[in-house]
Parts: C-alpha cells; sequence; structure tokens
C-alpha cells in the first residue's frame, strides 16, 4: 500500500485552517485531516486495519505530527484572522502566568 503526501505541508495547514474553522484551536483534529488526505482519503482508510495505519506512522510516510502543529503555529502567527477562539483569552492570561512565575 503506497501512501503519498500530496503538496506542501504549510499550504495544506493554512488552507485546512481557511476551510474549517473549528481546526484552528483543535491540534489532533487538525492532525486527523492532514494524515486522513496522505492515507489517500476516506475509501483508502476504510480499507486499513489500524495496525496497517499505525505502521504507515511508523515509518514516517505520513506527515509528522510535530511539523503539522509547527506549521499551524506559523501560519496563524503570520496570517492573524486564521488564529483560534482560544487565541486572545490565552494572550490576556498571559501576564497573570507570567506574575505567578516571579
Amino acid at each position: 500500500m503506497k501512501v503519498e503526501v500530496k503538496g506542501k505541508i504549510k499550504e495544506r495547514v493554512q488552507s485546512l485552517l481557511e476551510r474549517l474553522d473549528y481546526l484552528r484551536d483543535d491540534d489532533n483534529r487538525l492532525i486527523a485531516n492532514i494524515w486522513l488526505s496522505d492515507a489517500g482519503g476516506v475509501k483508502a482508510v476504510n480499507n486499513m486495519s489500524a495496525m496497517d495505519f499505525l505502521a504507515e506512522i511508523a515509518k514516517g510516510k505520513l506527515t509528522s505530527a510535530e511539523s503539522i502543529m509547527r506549521c499551524r503555529r506559523k501560519v496563524q502567527e503570520q496570517i492573524p484572522e486564521l488564529r483560534g477562539k482560544n487565541y486572545q483569552s490565552r494572550k490576556d492570561n498571559e501576564g497573570n502566568i507570567k506574575k505567578d512565575l516571579l
């Protein structure tokens, strides 16, 4: 079974964030969407066992979760409109956390 990664990861992440705003605050769902695409879509994944899917991850044939999250952070840094709903509340709370650490 051949898994083919289509397109550059940054462009794929940006496209998903633009189309599906609920992915902006949820790395797990974003990763799942990228991996589904990497694995050939729903039909291909339906024909894979869980062990086959895990083997593809272990072999590095699916985009690494770390790369996906790193690209999401970079895209959201460069394009503020793609930041999630939780971004502002985290920024607002940042001062309190810094104060607590000191």
